[in-house]
């Protein structure tokens, strides 16, 4: 994967390496709430919605 300089790698680390490890996170937005979801092929491991 190519990396540029201010990327997602090495903004965000821990998240670029729970993706390029463990599975997915799906952030957007539902019914006028965010929220932010950390899965694996079992489902849903972390889930925050902001109220």
């Amino acid at each position: 994967m190519k990396t540029t300089k201010n990327s997602i790698n090495e903004q965000y680390p821990h998240i670029a390496k729970w993706v390029e490890t463990h599975g997915w996170i799906e952030i957007g937005q539902q019914y006028h709430c965010g929220f932010i979801v950390a899965l694996d092929e079992a489902l849903a491991k972390w889930f925050k919605e902001n109220e």
